[in-house]
C-alpha cells in the first residue's frame, strides 16, 4: 500500500514539474469551454447564413438573367449559353437581397497573400506583446511557456476572430450556396487547435525566442533574436509561394477558406472514418511536410542549443523537437498510403474550388496530386466538371471505332486529365495536337473552361476541329466567359467562314482579348464577319491573327486592317 501511495505520490509531483497542477486543469477547462461556445455559435452563424440563401434560391431562379438582382448564375452543365429563362413575377423580400456574382473572378493567390500577411503581422504582434509581458512579470516558464491565462486570452482572440468571419460569409454568402452542418468545427481544427493551427506553430516559436531573451546567457539572447527573425522570414517566403498560401488559408483565414455547397442539392455524404482520413492527410501532405521542414529544422538546431546551454525544458522539447520530428517521420512514411484513400475528398475538393473560383485550393490540390498520374484520372473522373469532358471523349472515340478502356483510363484519357487539371498551376488549357472533337466533348469542356475561373488560356490548335458542325457549340460555350482572355484555334484548316462567323458573334459576350486563327481556312465571309463584328464595338479583342489563310481577298482584308487600326486592334494577316 505504502509503495503504490509513493508511486502516486512521484506522478503527481512529476506533473507539477512539468507545470501541470489545479491551476492548469481549470483553465484547460476553461479553454474547453471557450472552444465549444464558440463552435457552437459559428455553427449557427453559418446555418442562419445557408437558411437565408435558401429562402432567396427559389426567387433566383424565377428571375431572368438580366434581372438587376438576380445576377448572372453559372451556366448549367445542359445548356451553357443558351439558356433563357422567362421573368416571371415574383415577390423578393427586401430584407433578402439577391445575391450572386456578375462576373466569376478568381481568388488571386495575390489577394489571398495580402490577406494572410495582415492576419499573420497581428498574429505575431499579439504573441510578441504575451511573450514580452511573460518576460517582465516573469509569469513565462521552461514548464509551461506562458501562464495559462495567457493562453486562455490568446486563444478567446482567435475565436472571436472565427466568429468574426462567419459573420462576413454569412451575411455575403452568394444566393444558392452554403456550409454543411460540420463546417465550422473542420474549421476551427485547421484554425485555433493547437498543433494543427499556424498561430500555434507562431506562438511555440516567439515563446522559444522569448524564453532564450530570459536567460542570462548572452548567446542565447542573440539565438532567441535570430529565432524571432527567422519565424518572421519564412513566413514572408511561405507568402510568396502560391502552395504554401493555400495551406496558411486554413489556419489563417479558415472560414474565409471553406468551400461552399450547392444549397438545390443534398450534400455528399463521407463516413465519419473518411472526414478523419481527410484530416489526417492534411496534416501530413508532401506541401505541409515542407513547411514544417522549413519551420522547424533550424529551430530545432535553435532548441538544441538552447538545451545544452540552458538546461532542461518540457516546453522547448517537446514543442520544438518531439512534435515536429514525429510530424515530418508520418508524412514521410503513411501519406502515399492514405492519399490513395481520398479520391472523393480531392474531388469534392475540386468541385469546391470550381464552385468558388478558389485559385489558390484548385492549385494546392494539383499540387498534391501532380506525380501521381492514376490518382490524377481517378479524381478527375470522379468529378462533374473533368469528369464531363473524359466521358464524352470517350464516347466519341468509341463511336469512331477507337480502343477505349471501361471507366475511361485509357491513353487519350491520362492525357486530356493530366492536361485539364494542370490548368489549376498554370492559368492555361493546352490542348494541341488531341483531336476527335464532337459537339458533346467541345461542350463539355467549354463548359468547364467556364467554371474554371482561373483559366485564361485555352489553346486548341491543330485538333481537327469541323467548323460547319462544331461552330453552335463554339459561339454558344463562348459566352458568358469573362475570365477566358486568349483563344488559340490556329492549325485547324477545316474551321473555315463558319468558324469564324460563330467566333464574331460571340465576341460581343466574352471577354477574350487575343483569338488565334493562324490557319484556319478562314475565307472573305469569315473576315468580313469578324469586321462587322469589331466594327460595331462592344469586345475585349486587342489581338487577332488570321496570318495564312489565303482564301481572304483583298478587299476584306483591306477593310479588316481599317476596321482594326480604327480601334486600336493589332491585326497579324
Amino acid at each position: 500500500m505504502d509503495a503504490t501511495n509513493e508511486t502516486a505520490t512521484q506522478g503527481v509531483d512529476l506533473l507539477k514539474t512539468a507545470g501541470v497542477d489545479d491551476r492548469a486543469i481549470y483553465w484547460c477547462l476553461v479553454m474547453l469551454a471557450v472552444a465549444a461556445a464558440t463552435c457552437a455559435c459559428g455553427t449557427i452563424i453559418l446555418m442562419l447564413g445557408t437558411w437565408r440563401s435558401k429562402l432567396r434560391t427559389p426567387a433566383a431562379l424565377s428571375l431572368g438573367p438580366d434581372s438587376p438582382r438576380s445576377g448572372t448564375a453559372l451556366p448549367s452543365a445542359q445548356s451553357i449559353g443558351t439558356t433563357t429563362i422567362g421573368v416571371q413575377d415574383v415577390h423578393v423580400s427586401a430584407d433578402q437581397p439577391l445575391r450572386a456574382p456578375q462576373v466569376r473572378q478568381a481568388i488571386s493567390e495575390r489577394r489571398r497573400g495580402r490577406q494572410l500577411l495582415g492576419v499573420f503581422l497581428v498574429t505575431f504582434a499579439l504573441c510578441l506583446v504575451f511573450v514580452i509581458a511573460g518576460i517582465v512579470d516573469g509569469s513565462l516558464s521552461k514548464e509551461t511557456g506562458l501562464a495559462w491565462e495567457s493562453y486562455a486570452a490568446l486563444l478567446s482572440l482567435g475565436c472571436i476572430w472565427m466568429l468574426l468571419q462567419a459573420v462576413i460569409v454569412a451575411s455575403t454568402l452568394e444566393t444558392g450556396r452554403g456550409y454543411g452542418a460540420g463546417a465550422f468545427a473542420e474549421a476551427m481544427l485547421g484554425g485555433v487547435c493547437p498543433f494543427i493551427a499556424d498561430s500555434f506553430d507562431t506562438l511555440k516559436d516567439t515563446m522559444f525566442g522569448g524564453l532564450c531573451l530570459k536567460s542570462s546567457h548572452v548567446f542565447l539572447n542573440v539565438v532567441g533574436i535570430c529565432s524571432w527573425m527567422y519565424l518572421f522570414g519564412f513566413h514572408i517566403y511561405f507568402f510568396t509561394q502560391l502552395r504554401f498560401v493555400a495551406e496558411l488559408v486554413a489556419s489563417h483565414l479558415a472560414i474565409f477558406g471553406l468551400p461552399t455547397l450547392d444549397v438545390t442539392k443534398s450534400a455528399p455524404k463521407m463516413k465519419i472514418s473518411e472526414k478523419l482520413t481527410a484530416l489526417a492527410a492534411k496534416q501530413i501532405s508532401p506541401t505541409k511536410r515542407h513547411m514544417l521542414e522549413v519551420e522547424n529544422l533550424p529551430q530545432a538546431g535553435f532548441a538544441i542549443l538552447y538545451l545544452a546551454v540552458e538546461g532542461g525544458s518540457p516546453v522547448v522539447a517537446l514543442l520544438s523537437l518531439a512534435l515536429p520530428t514525429l510530424q515530418i517521420a508520418a508524412s514521410c512514411a503513411l501519406h502515399g498510403r492514405i492519399q490513395r484513400r481520398l479520391v472523393p475528398w480531392y474531388a469534392m475538393r475540386f468541385e469546391a474550388a470550381m464552385n468558388d473560383a478558389d485559385e489558390v485550393l484548385a492549385r494546392r490540390l494539383w499540387s498534391e496530386i501532380d506525380v501521381n498520374e492514376q490518382l490524377c484520372l481517378k479524381i478527375a473522373l470522379s468529378t462533374r466538371c473533368f469528369g464531363d469532358v473524359l466521358h464524352a471523349r470517350r464516347r466519341h472515340r468509341a463511336e469512331l471505332g477507337h480502343v477505349v478502356v471501361e471507366g475511361g483510363e485509357d491513353e487519350d484519357a491520362r492525357i486530356v486529365c493530366r492536361r485539364l487539371m494542370r490548368s489549376a498551376e498554370s492559368g492555361k488549357v493546352h490542348l494541341h495536337e488531341v483531336t476527335n472533337w464532337d459537339v458533346p466533348s467541345l461542350e463539355a469542356l467549354l463548359r468547364l473552361v467556364s467554371q474554371a475561373a482561373w483559366v485564361r488560356e485555352l489553346s486548341l490548335r491543330d485538333c481537327q476541329l469541323d467548323g460547319p458542325s462544331l461552330a453552335p457549340a463554339l459561339s454558344d460555350g463562348l459566352r458568358g466567359i469573362r475570365h477566358l482572355k486568349e483563344l488559340r484555334l490556329s492549325d485547324n484548316p477545316q474551321l473555315g467562314n463558319e468558324g469564324a462567323q460563330a467566333l464574331a458573334a460571340a465576341l460581343f459576350d466574352c471577354g477574350l482579348e487575343s483569338l488565334w486563327l493562324h490557319s484556319t481556312g478562314v475565307g472573305s465571309e469569315g473576315a468580313e464577319a469578324l469586321r462587322r463584328a469589331l466594327e460595331e464595338g462592344g469586345t475585349a479583342l486587342k489581338h487577332l491573327s488570321l496570318r495564312v489563310n489565303d482564301a481572304v481577298g483583298e478587299e476584306a482584308k483591306a477593310a479588316l486592317r481599317a476596321c482594326c487600326e480604327s480601334r486600336g486592334i493589332r491585326l497579324s494577316m
